[in-house]
């Protein structure tokens, strides 16, 4: 019998694993239903293996299955404590599930296994800003910064810098003066662990403070240059584009300040958008690209394959969608306008938004997003106007959008205000 049963344990060993290289080769070859089916046969067959639970998870997250990603994960680590790839995408699983305690308490523990890899830096500051918890997330994206492999020219460093812009711009409302004064005080303290990645690296300091400048994300730079002043005294050049930063953002409140008192005093005439003099401007020209390579075209067709929308938007760093949804949101917009770099060998989505409307009374604009190599070449700016025109044609004047912290600047300069009553908006997410 006792041989009976080992022969019998053995034999279940070998068709899971059998199973599970089955299921290897479906990844590879991108066939995520068949490598789900592989898997959960060698689960089945060997519920003791946690490689098998992780890879499972692994197929599941691909088809953005979340919710059993994070039964597989949960397994795998019960299983194997010590892997940290796994608890890293438990800490996936539950952030696309919108689970932030969770989320970070995964991603915390996949950092203590291991720290050095940036993305479990990462999962954890997003997860802490969306708890609120802005000093700690600012300490887990600055570590993140850190373990970067080539910064700032990759992808992941524009990824980084931009939701570390986001913390500071939690941290610093409702002002970023007492928030600069209580991380320039922390910077110099040498009791204080959480900057010391910036006491170490100054150069790093001036290095995210110019790439948060660059992308308006002006709070976060500016706190970071006072940082990388104090660490830097004698350096003339920081100063000067300290200085520069701030008189910047002084006149800009002091416009945005103006505005609202304007609207106070004449509220017939509050619009969204102050319209510039003179007739709609003419439809943009051709730009050459960056690589001088090809062409810049606009087009108002709805009709986008979601594959390059969802490519785009990992280019920027947002969340992926399903694709059939995001094709009932392109097909149900009132509006849609995309960008493209146009090159001999084909085109490449590089910009993008859309509006949704009654057609009569009220818009508003969602999902504004440039590649971020084509950012600061005014693409941004031109995309908005001819929106904007667009539905003044339609005779649609009360126009709104939801600004993300690093873009309020960009917005506050095409003639978009905040609300001068205060409202915020509110949203209810299904649970």
């Amino acid at each position: 019998m006792e041989n009976g049963g080992w022969l019998e344990k053995t034999d279940r060993s070998q068709r899971a694993w059998q199973e599970a290289k089955q299921g290897q080769i479906h990844l590879q070859r991108r066939d995520w239903p068949a490598a789900i089916a592989s898997f959960r046969r060698a689960v089945e067959l060997d519920p003791e293996s946690s490689w098998f639970h992780h890879h499972l998870g692994e197929a599941l997250c691909q088809q953005d299955r979340w919710e059993e990603a994070v039964v597989a994960f949960t397994r795998a680590v019960a299983l194997n404590p010590d892997f940290s790839w796994s608890h890293y995408n438990l800490g996936r699983g539950w952030a696309n599930l919108k689970r932030w305690r969770n989320a970070a308490a995964a991603y915390r523990r996949a950092v203590e296994l291991e720290p050095n890899f940036h993305w479990s830096h990462y999962g954890l500051g997003e997860a802490l800003i969306h708890l609120r918890r802005w000093d700690e997330a600012i300490a887990a994206l600055l570590k993140a910064a850190e373990c970067l492999p080539t910064p700032p020219e990759t992808d992941d460093w524009t990824t980084v810098a931009r939701r570390l812009g986001e913390a500071f711009q939690g941290r610093s409302s409702p002002g970023w003066e007492p928030t600069c004064e209580d991380y320039c005080r922390a910077a110099t303290d040498s009791n204080c662990s959480e900057l010391s990645v910036l006491r170490e690296n100054p150069e790093l300091c001036r290095q995210l403070a110019r790439d948060l400048a660059g992308r308006r994300q002006i709070p976060g730079a500016i706190i970071l240059y006072a940082i990388a002043q104090k660490l830097r005294p004698d350096d003339p050049d920081i100063t000067r584009e300290l200085e520069t930063l701030v008189e910047k953002k002084k006149r800009l409140e002091a416009d945005v300040t103006r505005r609202h008192r304007e609207i106070r005093e004449h509220p017939e005439r509050w619009s969204h958008f102050e319209a510039t003099d003179g007739d709609p401007p003419p439809p943009p020209p051709p730009e050459r690209s960056p690589r001088n390579s090809g062409q810049i075209q606009f087009d108002d067709d709805r009709h986008i394959d979601p594959r390059d929308i969802l490519d785009l938007w990992r280019a920027v760093g947002w969340r992926p969608q399903p694709r059939d949804r995001l094709q009932k949101a392109l097909e149900n917009s009132f509006l849609v306008i995309s960008v493209w770099e146009v090159r001999s060998d084909g085109k490449r989505l590089v910009g993008f938004a859309r509006v949704i409307s009654d057609g009569a009374l009220y818009a508003t604009i969602w999902d504004v997003a440039i590649r971020p190599e084509f950012q600061g070449r005014g693409l941004g700016r031109v995309l908005l106007r001819h929106l904007i025109d667009r539905l003044g044609r339609e005779n649609i004047a009360d126009i709104t959008l939801f600004a993300g912290s690093g873009a309020v600047d960009f917005y506050h300069s095409l003639g978009f205000v905040a609300d001068p009553n205060g409202i915020k908006g509110m949203f209810w997410f299904c649970p």
